[in-house]
């Protein structure tokens, strides 16, 4: 053999070797690492999109709180103005002064018997009332600015009774049906 062949040979079987390696190289080194690198980059993809549902969840758990704490808030004010049964003959003395800050006067009170259809009981008021126009206005503007959870449900306006009185030309009959929410004694309105 030539020398020349012989370096040809030597580069050719140099060549093979070195595929050979390269093919070794490629399935044993290169092709696990891209399969590894691939499942990697999978399971990054997925903990990322983990991590963005957490967040999601999150800003979807701050605000439920959010509303959750506004929503009682509400319930708390209110169970605020709801009257306890105990505190009726308050409710009384506000009427009162309703009364005499408007100028109409109470010519009758009826207080019914409380239905219970709630954590609250209805108790039903027939308040009769006797003014001018405007002081039985003012009476009725009061009585729904006491700040007390009540309805009123009925509102009946006619000329005075016995109605020869000519001293009192303007004199009105008003009388307004109500629905006052009462906590029953023992009951915490919840």
């Amino acid at each position: 053999m030539s020398s020349r062949n012989w370096m040809s040979t030597r580069v050719l079987a140099l060549v093979f070797a070195l595929e050979l390696a390269g093919y070794a190289f490629y399935g044993y080194v290169l092709s696990p690492m891209w399969r590894e690198a691939a499942d990697l980059s999978q399971r990054l993809d997925l903990i990322s999109r983990r991590i963005g549902s957490i967040a999601q969840r999150g800003e979807t758990l701050a605000s439920l709180r959010a509303e959750y704490e506004d929503a009682l808030k509400s319930l708390q004010e209110i169970d605020s103005t709801v009257t306890r049964e105990t505190a009726i003959p308050y409710f009384l003395r506000d009427l009162e002064n309703v009364s005499s800050a408007s100028g109409a006067a109470v010519v009758s009170l009826s207080l019914g018997s409380p239905s219970i259809s709630s954590p609250y009981a209805e108790t039903p008021l027939t308040i009769e009332v006797q003014g001018s126009y405007q002081q039985v206005k003012a009476f009725l503007d009061r009585l729904l600015s006491l700040g007390r959870a009540m309805s009123v449900t009925g509102v009946r306006l006619g000329g005075p009774r016995g109605s020869g009185d000519v001293a009192r030309p303007q004199a009105l009959d008003a009388t307004f049906s109500v629905v006052l929410y009462v906590v029953p004694k023992g009951g915490g309105g919840k």
